[in-house]
């Protein structure tokens, strides 16, 4: 029998390696976080960039949306509201794509909900509802959550903790609930493989990018960003209060204030659910911390500067 020379072995080696490092770099996929951080907020955010047919923009799990169904959605919307959807096309994508891999979680067919007859539709809600239940099971408020909350807004809440406890932690329950529900949605892309389109988010991101909140994001350093107006409450608290930290803070961190009902699309695409609401940016652009109650000057440079010296 001939001996295979040492050159030989060497070479067959060699081959292998290179061999798994190429299917190595074909698994490597790139997500939507990597390349472009911040843009998306739900499952996109860990999508992969791929290569997709024409026309097709997302595609999971036997689910595929396409560039037309998006154009359907935008044309179904008022005229006074499209400005802001042309360039937050990739939320819509995101909304559609939570839409339908919810139902299929769920078990709900696509076209269930969708005329038919009202007991198959109750059957449906109840398929989401039951899948929505299982996905925030175990969230829970501690005594020293309430109270924490409690001693933090004391003054706007004007009552005894006493009288209070009870609606306050069935209150922070909720709120506890829907964050994590949002993380549950946000990790469809852990898992289970989701791939949307690499040239078709390239075209839409400086778009969506093209805003205040995020041009706040990218200034590489620590940012407040305070969602904000008027309401059916009174005037607008935030602005003033954001405009001092701005000139207080300068170029050590940036400062904007929002008009929620104003910037609907910037909003919906942040989670906003009341005004006010503060987020706060780290200087590498992501979410620090965020507050669906008011602060003062103070308290925001304080949690400003505890970021940067993070």
């Amino acid at each position: 029998m001939k001996r295979p020379s040492v050159f030989g072995f060497a070479a067959f080696i060699s081959a292998a390696w290179i061999g798994m490092a190429a299917r190595a770099g074909e698994t490597a996929a790139v997500s939507v976080e990597d390349a472009y951080p911040g843009l998306a907020g739900g499952p996109l955010m860990y999508a992969r960039l791929a290569e997709l047919p024409e026309g097709v923009l997302f595609r999971a799990e036997g689910i595929e949306i396409t560039k037309k169904d998006v154009e359907a959605q935008m044309a179904g919307v008022p005229e006074d509201a499209r400005g802001q959807l042309e360039k937050n096309k990739i939320f819509i994508l995101e909304r559609m794509a939570t839409r339908r891999l919810i139902l299929k979680a769920a078990g709900v067919k696509e076209s269930g909900g969708k005329g038919g007859k009202a007991a198959d539709r109750n059957d449906d809600e109840a398929k989401v509802g039951a899948w929505i239940e299982e996905a925030v099971r175990g969230v829970s408020v501690s005594d020293a959550e309430v109270r924490a909350f409690y001693e933090a807004n004391k003054d706007r809440i004007g009552m005894d903790f006493d009288k209070v406890a009870e609606t306050v932690k069935g209150m922070l329950v909720e709120e506890k609930k829907e964050k994590a529900l949002d993380e549950h949605i946000r990790a469809f892309g852990k898992r289970m493989v989701i791939e949307v389109s690499r040239a078709w988010i390239a075209e839409q991101a400086p778009k969506a990018l093209d805003n205040p909140v995020d041009r706040a994001r990218r200034s590489k350093k620590p940012a407040v960003v305070g969602f904000g107006g008027a309401s059916c409450c009174g005037p607008d608290t935030m602005g003033p209060v954001i405009a001092a930290v701005a000139e207080k803070m300068g170029d050590k961190a940036a400062a904007i204030a929002v008009d929620a009902r104003a910037e609907w699309a910037l909003a919906a695409r942040y989670g906003i659910r009341a005004v006010p609401t503060l987020i706060f940016f780290g200087a590498d652009g992501r979410e620090a911390w965020r507050s669906e109650s008011g602060m003062d000057e103070d308290g925001i440079v304080a949690k400003l500067r505890e970021i940067a010296a993070r």
